[in-house]
C-alpha cells in the first residue's frame, strides 16, 4: 500500500457446509487516508485478492478495526478513527471468493469518544434475535459499550460510557469469548477488567435506548511490564480461563481464571507470582494472621484491648493479686504454641526462599514457628521475642541506663529484685522460680512498656543482624537494575501495626532510591488490605508496588510457591 497501515484484522470464512472445509480469510486494512482495504486470502492457493477500498470515515485516519462473521460469507466490520468516530459496516462476500457482487454497506456511524477511537472489539450472539456488542476505548480514557440487534445495526438498543476507565489513553481492548468481560490496557501499563451485565431479556426485547440495559463493573486490574502498549487479545481456554496477550515494546501473557466472582483475586495472584519470579531478594514480614491456619489466634481474636493487653502489661506480674492469672495465661500460650504444628505455608516459603539470592524473616509472632521450620537458617528476626522460653524477671522494670520504674508497686518489686538480679539464661516454659537467683520468672516476650534487659538483649541483637542484611540488600537492589526485592507480608493487621510499618518503610526506601520492589500483602479477611497507613508513597508507586491477596495464609502461600520461585 502507498499509505501507512494503522490497523488490521481478519476472520476465517466458514464453509457453507460442515462437511466442507474453507481456506478463505477476509482481511481488512485501515490506513492514514481513512480508507479500509478489503482483501480475500486463500491459504490453500496462497493468493491474496483485493476486493475493494471502502470509504465512509470522512477521510480521517483509521486507528482500529475488528470484524466478526455472521454467516458463511456475511460479516460485520467496525472501524474507529482519529475523530473519535466509529463506523459499523455490513459486508457480504460472494461465495467462492470471486469478489464479484461484493456488498459493503455503512449501517451506523456515531462518536463514542471526544478524541481518537484507538481500540474496538466486537462480540456476537447469533441465531434468532441475535445481537452485536461493540466495545471501544479512546484517547479520552473512556470505555464505551453499545449493543445492537443484528437485523437493525442502524440503532443501538443500549449504550453506556465509563469516563476515566483508565488513568491513561486506552490503546487496546478485547471482549472475551463469553462476551461477559472486557480487558483494556494502555500507556499506564495496567490491564483493567470490566464485567458486562445486560438486560434480563435475552434478545433485548422492549428495552429502551439507555444505559440501564447495560451495566459495566470494574472487577480487577494488574500491572504489566510491557511498555508502549499497542494491542491486546483474549484467547478462550477450557474451564473458562482467559489468556490475555498484551503486546507493545515486548509481549506479556496473563492467565485469568473463569469464575466471575474471583476475577480480581486471580489477576492479583498472577501478578504476585510474576513479582516472585522476577525478584532476587525476599523479605517475609509476618504478623499474627500467619499462625491462624495453624490453629493459633490473631491479636483481634485474643482481644488486644482486653485480657491480652492486661497479660502483656508487666504490672500483671508485679502485682501479686494478678500474678496467678498472668502465669496461667502465659503457660497456656507457651503450650499452645508448642503443640501447634506449623502449617504448609511455612514449607511453601522455605521452598520459595531457596530460589532467591537472600531471604530474611521479620515477624512480630512469639510462637517460634519460623525457627521450628528451620529453612531460614539464622535469618529470623523475632521483634517481640519468643514465648517458647522464659527468663529471670529480676530485671523487669529496669531501663537500659539502670534506672528503675517508679510507683508503690514497683518500689516493693525492686526491693525484692535487687538482691536477686543476675544474668540468667533461657528457662523452660512454666518455670516460675529462677534456679540461679531464686526470684520470679517471666516469658521471653516483649510486653507493652517493657524495658527488661534480659529480654531486650536478644531482641536488639536480632534486630541489628536484620538491619545489616536490610542495608546490604537495599544497596544491592538499588545498584543493579537486574535485581529486585519482593516483600511478602502475611497476616499483618492494624491492631499491632509494627510489621506493616516495616514493610512500607522497606518498600519506600527501595523505591525512593530507584530500586525494583513489590509488596505482596496476604490478608485473611481483606480488611485494610490496600490501606497505605499514611506512608509517603506516590499514588502510582503505591498502586504498582502493592499486590493484595485475600484468604488464608496456608492456601495462598502454597499457591504462590506453586507458581514458581524467585530469581
Amino acid at each position: 500500500m502507498d499509505h501507512r497501515v494503522n490497523a488490521c484484522c481478519g476472520v476465517h470464512v466458514a464453509a457453507p457446509s460442515p462437511s466442507l472445509s474453507s481456506s478463505f480469510y477476509l482481511l481488512a486494512l485501515g490506513d492514514s487516508r481513512g480508507r479500509i482495504t478489503l482483501l480475500l486470502a486463500d491459504a490453500r492457493a496462497e493468493t491474496v485478492k483485493v476486493l475493494e477500498e471502502v470509504e465512509g470515515m470522512g477521510g480521517r485516519p483509521i486507528l482500529c478495526l475488528d470484524v466478526v462473521r455472521l454467516g458463511a460469507w456475511r460479516f460485520v466490520l467496525a472501524a474507529g478513527s482519529t475523530a473519535g468516530e466509529l463506523g459499523i459496516f455490513e459486508i457480504t462476500v460472494p461465495e467462492g471468493g470471486t469478489g464479484e457482487g461484493l456488498e459493503v454497506c455503512l449501517r451506523h456511524k456515531f462518536k463514542p469518544h471526544s478524541m481518537g477511537c484507538n481500540a474496538v472489539s466486537l462480540h456476537t450472539t447469533l441465531g434468532d434475535g441475535g445481537d452485536l456488542t461493540v466495545s471501544t476505548g479512546g484517547d479520552d480514557q473512556a470505555l464505551h459499550v453499545s449493543v445492537f440487534k443484528l437485523h437493525a445495526l442502524n440503532m443501538a438498543l443500549g449504550t453506556v460510557t465509563i469516563p476515566n476507565a483508565m488513568s491513561s489513553a486506552i490503546k487496546a481492548l478485547a471482549i472475551n469469548r463469553g462476551g461477559k468481560k472486557i480487558y483494556l490496557t494502555g500507556y499506564d501499563q495496567r490491564v483493567v477488567v470490566f464485567t458486562i451485565q445486560r438486560a434480563a431479556s435475552a434478545g433485548f426485547a422492549n428495552v429502551s435506548n439507555n444505559a440501564e440495559s447495560i451495566k459495566l463493573e470494574k472487577v480487577g486490574s494488574t500491572f504489566v511490564s510491557v511498555t508502549d502498549v499497542s494491542d491486546a487479545a483474549v484467547i478462550g481456554l477450557r474451564g473458562g480461563e482467559d489468556v490475555i496477550v498484551v503486546v507493545g515494546d515486548g509481549l506479556e501473557v496473563l492467565t485469568v481464571g473463569g469464575r466471575e466472582d474471583n476475577e480480581s483475586g486471580e489477576m492479583e495472584m498472577e501478578r504476585a507470582r510474576t513479582a516472585i519470579r522476577e525478584s532476587t531478594h525476599l523479605l517475609v514480614v509476618a504478623g499474627a494472621g500467619m499462625g491462624k491456619d495453624s490453629g493459633l489466634p490473631t491479636f483481634e481474636e485474643l482481644g488486644v484491648d482486653g485480657k491480652y493487653k492486661d497479660m502483656c502489661d508487666p504490672l500483671s506480674l508485679v502485682l501479686e493479686e494478678r500474678r496467678e492469672v498472668f502465669y496461667e495465661f502465659w503457660e497456656k500460650m507457651g503450650a499452645d504454641y508448642r503443640d501447634a504444628k506449623p502449617h504448609g505455608g511455612y514449607d511453601a516459603l522455605e521452598r520459595m526462599a531457596g530460589a532467591f539470592e537472600s531471604t530474611y524473616v521479620y515477624t512480630s509472632n512469639v510462637d517460634g514457628h519460623f525457627l521450628r521450620a528451620g529453612g531460614f537458617g539464622g535469618n529470623v528476626c523475632e521483634i517481640h521475642g519468643n514465648a517458647g522460653s522464659w527468663r529471670c524477671a529480676s530485671k523487669l522494670g529496669i531501663d537500659e541506663a539502670g534506672g528503675e520504674r517508679h510507683g508503690p508497686a514497683w518500689r516493693a518489686w525492686h526491693e525484692r529484685a535487687r538482691a536477686a538480679r543476675a544474668s540468667g539464661g533461657p528457662l523452660p516454659v512454666g518455670t516460675r522460680t529462677c534456679p540461679s537467683s531464686g526470684f520470679l520468672t517471666r516469658p521471653n516476650v516483649l510486653m507493652f512498656n517493657d524495658s527488661d534487659p534480659s529480654v531486650l538483649k536478644d531482641i536488639f541483637s536480632a534486630r541489628e543482624k536484620y538491619q545489616a542484611w536490610e542495608a546490604a540488600m537495599e544497596d544491592a537492589v538499588c545498584a543493579d537494575p537486574s535485581k529486585a526485592l519482593v516483600v511478602v507480608e502475611i497476616g499483618c493487621g492494624l491492631a499491632v501495626p509494627s510489621c506493616r510499618h516495616e514493610s512500607y518503610e522497606v518498600v519506600r526506601d527501595v523505591a525512593e532510591r530507584g530500586g525494583k520492589v513489590s509488596l505482596i500483602r496476604v490478608n485473611f479477611s481483606g480488611k485494610d488490605a490496600g490501606h497505605v497507613d499514611g506512608v509517603d508513597l506516590e499514588v502510582k508507586a503505591a498502586e504498582d508496588c502493592l499486590i493484595s491477596l485475600e484468604g488464608g495464609a496456608e492456601s495462598l502461600l502454597l499457591s504462590l510457591a506453586g507458581g514458581g520461585g524467585g530469581g
